[in-house]
């Protein structure tokens, strides 16, 4: 079957979107429209572009570099990202810097140790029939945390998150899913380690990784999810987020004002 998307491929994002608001995809995707970046966007890129900065110098180096640079890389590229910030919400600019002075050196001892980057942002791309599914994934590896037996071919992706994933949902995650169709079908590992380590904004900041395995069964409901959205994309289909969920609402949403939003306001 042949499937009309709007960027002529589907990636872990899109679906994603796409199952928590048809209409949010429509105005991302085929309207093509944008909204300001979230703070807590910003802040996720930012210690992207940080521990990236890392991996590429230990790909070579096979050392991490030290707090200090890492920080002033933190500081300089959130000096730049939190020009597009509209919404602040709680957070400010002093309170982001200072999570980074307590969440890189814990990353420095709790995770970088154990682990040999040997990729990092790299393009994939998942022929699943007609569908082309775009996959950046974070960074590969070898992964030797003082729990496991043997060191393990791994894929890491790096998330900053507001409170630790449970294990159910990484069990669920399409994401992962896809990363772990990628390790598999393009990356030729056999039993791959696939996780996030995660970044917590706690009060008191963590780091944390936790892993999801990847089975035949798992990767055949991700190719079903997969189809299905392309299906419903060609359809010209899409359906509203429940308006109870918490995707549905003005924080959550950048387009929430052209869309439930209208419903809201009163008349004065």
């Amino acid at each position: 079957m042949k499937f009309t998307l709007p960027k002529n491929y589907l990636s872990p994002s899109q679906i994603n979107m796409w199952l928590r608001c048809g209409q949010q995809y429509s105005f991302r995707y085929v309207d093509g429209k944008k909204c300001p970046p979230a703070v807590a966007m910003e802040e996720g890129s930012t210690y992207h572009a940080t521990l990236e900065l890392n991996n590429n110098h230990k790909i070579k180096q096979h050392e991490d570099l030290n707090v200090k640079r890492l920080f002033v890389k933190f500081a300089d590229t959130f000096s730049d990202r939190k020009k597009n910030i509209k919404d602040w919400e709680e957070e400010t600019p002093d309170t982001i810097i200072k999570r980074g002075k307590m969440l890189l050196p814990m990353y420095l001892k709790r995770f970088a140790p154990f682990y040999q980057p040997k990729t990092t942002e790299r393009l994939f791309v998942l022929q699943l029939g007609t569908i082309p599914i775009h996959c950046v994934l974070d960074t590969t590896g070898r992964l030797h945390l003082p729990q496991m037996v043997n060191p393990k071919s791994s894929v890491v992706d790096y998330k900053t998150v507001g409170k630790r994933q449970s294990q159910a949902t990484l069990d669920s995650d399409i994401q992962l899913s896809a990363y772990g169709m990628v390790a598999k079908s393009e990356l030729q590992m056999e039993n791959p380690e696939v996780g996030f380590c995660d970044l917590i904004k706690t009060k008191i900041p963590q780091v944390s990784y936790l892993s999801s395995p990847i089975t035949s069964e798992r990767l055949r409901w991700f190719k079903k999810i997969a189809f299905n959205v392309a299906e419903m994309i060609s359809k010209g289909c899409f359906p509203l987020a429940k308006p109870d969920s918490w995707c549905c609402s003005n924080r959550f949403c950048g387009f929430w004002n052209e869309c439930r939003g209208k419903t809201q306001r009163r008349k004065k």
